[in-house]
């Protein structure tokens, strides 16, 4: 199935459970390619000479303990989707990490456990800085300040213009960047003044808070060495022409020591069109002179460690360490450029195929990028087929371990540059391809499907359709309209989608098509069967049509979105799944007459699935990148798992089929302000009490199944609300107590409240609190003195809470 674009054009624990941190943060989801993820990463930050931690898009954290040799991710952070922009070390352990949509996040144990940090906004916050305790962080029109190490922000602002960087020089002085002017403050931001500049500062850095350097757009660099109060300009221009360089991010440790993240561009004055790239620019003289390395993908973010290691982060996730006196390398994420995704395909569980490309503006040279794996996406080889765009991949049904697999598209000529049908054949997994047919009279082809073992049906732009019987290819036009989709009910019933809205079927094989009504005018993508009867086509807007008689008629199916569908594939007869262009993923288990969103990992376009046993199947997306899902086996399913409300705490129960494979349960509790909070069991537990609730709020909870390899389980959610408030007095905490413990008592309104202590004969002991008090929950210690202050005995006593006409008694031991 091809991309419709066609060719490019020129929380804290409670006390019955075990926190664990760093839980896998999606159900039976795992990254294929690139390794470890491959969401673009957007900033790195030493916190030590070997502790570095980086942050990019849907949320994701990655953490190295090596000095950037290797790395642990993490997406969704948190719950946290959103792109994370920046990070900024306060010591060796802590570190703040701010992002889009207003999000901040803190880990205090260098990055095993984050916890998020209310900021007041719901901007985009993209620059953050510390200084010791002292920080700010800036979004296009705020500035927040934080006087205790990021756990409260204020708003300070806004300044004028577009608000894109900020430097901590010390706990007053700060500065700030926007779209015209350099922005010094030295009484904490309480008051700004400006500095105007032509170059449109982005990024800035400085060092022991004299000598500094912001960066521009025009290949320049601002240098200060007496902390911004004056400017001086150098030029860093690439010495090629019609090429441009950008500074994403700048980092010193030294004034003579300065690393830098850049975009190099470069253009074709007689096309137009540009390719970037990314570069790594270190200087040891201030940036007079750079010493410069080519990297394989726009680098956003760098870090350089005392110790002399450079890190620089940037698109498809890609991590480059430039350690001296060690060559500069990728230790992770992608080696090559960006490709469009095109296809996948697996013949069983562990051979496969994908299949990417790219279009070379400046010579115009097409190329596909093969990826072949035997052993279930494990490892990758690569195989480049040249001169062509392939668009689908098929395996013919066959017993055998490597059956044949055809690949359709578009051949280019070189010499007028025009496209034409292409279908090209392997028999050894895709490790090595060769030509089958290729006619300059048939216009690209865009999707395939096997109808029989020797026989498969293509179909293409302006319409084509070729039969493919034991390699002799016949071709036709039964419609003047682009198809994109293909797919068989048998062996010789199968339906074409494609722009439009344009339905086709065929009873003989894909000799003869007939019009089919669709009910709409949505360009259709994509074609699947579920059995001899159902099938289901996808297309633009949310597009979903479904046949119960073999394609003969259609009818529209309800579906949680609008956005652009892109694929879909059964797993099973009941169950499919169908992906969309920002990622998101959708899933049955009634063959398609009912949809339900699937938590994906990626905010990256899926443009094709390949089914893997029952509910499990391989994504593919641009970059290219390879994600699977697959549920988890039976030993770790949860069977039962209820949520039960009571005035002041919610009671959890559940269980699975066996636990012999479990590591731990993970339960997930959402706020109604979408905050989550995360407990973790033993596998032993199967209850759990949330005694830290509010009357009258919802909440929604689920149980997560983790077994030893990580993989998780999610139950069904379960969404309560807690009844409204009454008198209560809940039990002291702890219990039997030395030396003191904690009342906890729930009043429904203001009142006037008397808490008081007895002994067991009834005699009064002491008065902890006889005031009016707000409506919820309130605590007052008692330390087991009397009301003289003298210690008690160790014995057992009774708290009795009078709120109005109401009363409640409580027992309570103290042990010495």
């Amino acid at each position: 199935m091809k991309h419709l674009s066609g060719r490019p054009a020129a929380l804290p624990a409670l006390v019955v459970l075990l926190l664990l941190p760093g839980s896998p943060a999606h159900a039976g989801w795992q990254w294929l390619h690139p390794t470890p993820q491959g969401h673009t990463l957007r900033d790195v930050e030493f916190l030590t000479t070997t502790t570095a931690i980086a942050a990019g898009d849907a949320g994701t954290i990655m953490v190295s303990h090596d000095a950037g040799v290797t790395w642990t991710a993490r997406t969704k952070v948190n719950g946290v989707a959103t792109r994370l922009n920046k990070v900024a070390a306060l010591d060796g352990s802590t570190a703040i990490v701010v992002g889009d949509s207003g999000v901040i996040l803190k880990t205090t144990d260098a990055g095993a456990t984050w916890e998020q940090r209310p900021s007041g906004t719901t901007m985009n916050l993209v620059d953050v800085d510390f200084l010791g305790s002292s920080g700010m962080a800036v979004a296009p029109a705020l500035i927040l300040r934080s006087t205790n190490g990021g756990d409260i922000w204020t708003p300070h602002g806004p300044l004028l213009g577009y608000l894109s960087g900020v430097a901590m020089l010390s706990s007053t002085t700060a500065i700030a960047l926007d779209d015209i002017s350099i922005w010094r403050t030295s009484d904490g931001g309480a008051t700004w003044s400006s500095t105007f500049i032509q170059d449109d500062p982005r990024h800035i850095s400085f060092h022991l808070g004299t000598f500094g350097v912001i960066t521009g757009s025009f290949d320049l660099l601002y240098v200060t060495s007496d902390a911004g109060v004056t400017w001086q300009t150098r030029n860093i221009a690439p010495m090629y022409t019609e090429t441009y360089r950008a500074v994403n991010d700048i980092e010193i440790v030294a004034p003579d020591e300065i690393v830098m993240a850049a975009t190099l561009t470069g253009c074709n004055v007689y096309t137009g069109t540009c390719t970037s790239f990314g570069e790594a620019i270190a200087s040891t003289d201030g940036a007079t002179t750079l010493d410069v390395e080519s990297g394989p993908r726009v680098f956003h973010g760098v870090a350089l460690s005392t110790a002399g290691t450079r890190l620089f982060v940037g698109d498809g996730g890609v991590i480059c360490r430039w350690a001296p006196p060690a060559d500069f390398a990728r230790v992770t994420g992608p080696d090559l450029e960006p490709t469009d995704a095109a296809a996948i395909a697996f013949a069983g569980n562990a051979t496969g195929v994908a299949i990417s490309n790219r279009f070379e503006y400046y010579s115009y040279d097409d190329y596909s990028l093969i990826l072949h794996t035997a052993d279930a996406g494990v490892t990758w080889n690569r195989t480049w087929y040249g001169g062509a765009l392939l668009a689908d991949v098929a395996f013919a049904p066959s017993g055998a371990p490597t059956p044949v697999l055809y690949s359709v598209g578009d051949e280019v000529d070189p010499t007028t540059h025009s496209v034409h049908g292409l279908l090209i054949k392997s028999q050894d997994g895709g490790a090595n391809w060769t030509k089958v047919w290729a006619d300059t009279d048939v216009p690209g082809l865009n999707a395939i499907a096997f109808a029989s073992p020797t026989r498969a049906v293509a179909v293409g732009d302006g319409g084509a359709a070729a039969v493919i019987d034991n390699e002799v290819v016949t071709t036709a036009n039964p419609v003047a309209t682009s198809l994109h989709g293909v797919a068989f009910a048998s062996a010789n019933t199968g339906v074409a989608v494609g722009r439009y809205g344009v339905v086709l079927r065929t009873i003989d094989g894909g000799a003869g098509w007939s019009p089919v009504t669709s009910g709409t005018s949505q360009w259709l993508v994509d074609i699947a069967f579920a059995d001899a009867n159902v099938g289901v086509a996808v297309g633009n807007a949310g597009t979903v049509l479904r046949s119960d008689d073999a394609g003969a008629s259609w009818s529209p199916v309800a579906v949680p979105t609008t956005g652009n569908i892109m694929a879909i594939a059964f797993t099973s007869t009941m169950h499919a799944f169908i992906t969309q262009l920002d990622g998101a993923v959708f899933e049955t288990s009634d063959a398609g007459m009912t949809w339900s969103a699937l938590d994906s990992p990626t905010s990256h376009s899926l443009i094709d699935i390949a089914p893997s046993g029952a509910h499990g199947a391989y994504f593919i997306g641009h970059g290219p990148i390879v994600v699977r899902y697959q549920q988890l086996p039976v030993p770790t399913m949860i069977t039962s798992f209820n949520a039960v409300a009571s005035s002041f705490a919610v009671s959890i129960a559940w269980d699975v089929h066996d636990a012999s494979d479990l590591d731990h349960f993970r339960i997930a509790r959402a706020d109604a302000d979408h905050t989550v909070r995360e407990y973790v069991a033993t596998p032993d537990r199967r209850v759990f009490r949330d005694d830290d609730v509010s009357p009258g709020a919802t909440y929604e909870y689920r149980m997560f199944a983790v077994d030893r390899s990580g993989d998780e389980f999610a139950s069904a959610p379960a969404r309560v609300t807690i009844p409204a408030a009454d008198v209560a007095l809940l039990p002291n905490v702890p219990n039997p107590f030395n030396p003191s413990t904690t009342l906890r008592f729930v009043v429904p309104a203001r009142e006037r409240v008397t808490l008081a202590i007895y002994d067991i004969a009834g005699r009064h002991v002491a008065t902890l609190l006889d005031a009016v008090r707000e409506p919820g929950l309130n605590t007052v210690e008692w330390n087991g003195t009397d009301r003289s202050g003298n210690p008690v005995a160790s014995g057992v006593y009774l708290s009795r809470l009078r709120v109005g006409t109401k009363s409640a008694s409580r027992t309570m031991v103290l042990l010495k």
